[in-house]
């Protein structure tokens, strides 16, 4: 058996594809491209309104000290939250996640995708198949995105649109997260820890630019539960 994204050999009874992590397609998927339909081959503190009056005797210093404060906190939140992001990506529901997921595919939004993925798994998947380069292998899924996309643009014009829908959710139970786990040490050659696993069936419908129906697939999203978020298992 090959991998449907990159070709490799998979061999029997895998779940994953051991050189990219691509779930093998024992499950119903879309062909072609991730997530993409029809295409054989390859393979994301306001200031206050006002300051309190001074107390006589009170320092006049106040509100350009409290001003100077919040204005730091704002830099500091924004290093975080936006340039730094430690505690982005994943979501709350499997469904949530993998809705997101399929989308993030069909619009080639490779930032999002990776986002979806856990720290873990990204760079499990990184030092595999890219020698521990995170940048290259952004490059990668750069890549093949734009050409899914530049794909989808050339069969269905420019306006093309589509409809993404979950239509099931199994979450795991215990014996099936441990085999999870024993797939993913297998794969990457590390333990990765997560309290829960599930696989959600999507299904997509892609619209020409007068709102034809023009594709109707469904594909199967696999994830895992860390510290109480979501994440998909592929990118």
């Amino acid at each position: 058996m090959f991998c449907p994204k990159c070709g490799s050999n998979v061999p029997a009874g895998s779940r994953f594809c051991p050189k990219c992590g691509e779930p093998t397609p024992q499950q119903p998927g879309m062909p072609g491209q991730p997530g993409m339909p029809g295409q054989p081959g390859m393979p994301g503190i306001g200031y206050p309104e006002y300051y309190p009056p001074q107390k006589p005797g009170g320092n006049k210093n106040l509100p350009i000290i409290i001003g100077a404060v919040v204005a730091v906190v704002a830099v500091v939140l924004f290093l975080v939250f936006v340039v730094f992001k430690p505690f982005g990506g994943g979501g709350t529901s499997p469904e949530g996640v993998a809705k997101e997921y399929i989308e993030a595919q069909i619009r080639g939004d490779v930032d999002k995708i990776i986002s979806l993925n856990s720290s873990d798994i990204r760079s499990a998947y990184a030092e595999r198949s890219f020698d521990g380069d995170e940048d290259e292998m952004r490059d990668y899924l750069e890549d093949m995105y734009d050409s899914s996309v530049d794909y989808l643009d050339d069969m269905y014009g420019d306006d093309w649109t589509f409809e993404v829908e979950v239509e099931d959710v199994d979450e795991y139970d215990e014996d099936e997260v441990e085999n999870i786990a024993d797939d993913l040490e297998s794969m990457y050659d590390e333990k990765i820890d997560f309290e829960g696993a599930a696989e959600v069936e999507v299904s997509l419908k892609i619209l020409d630019s007068d709102g034809d129906e023009q594709e109707d697939s469904s594909a199967t999203v696999y994830l895992i539960k860390q510290n109480g978020k979501w994440y998909t298992l592929s990118f």
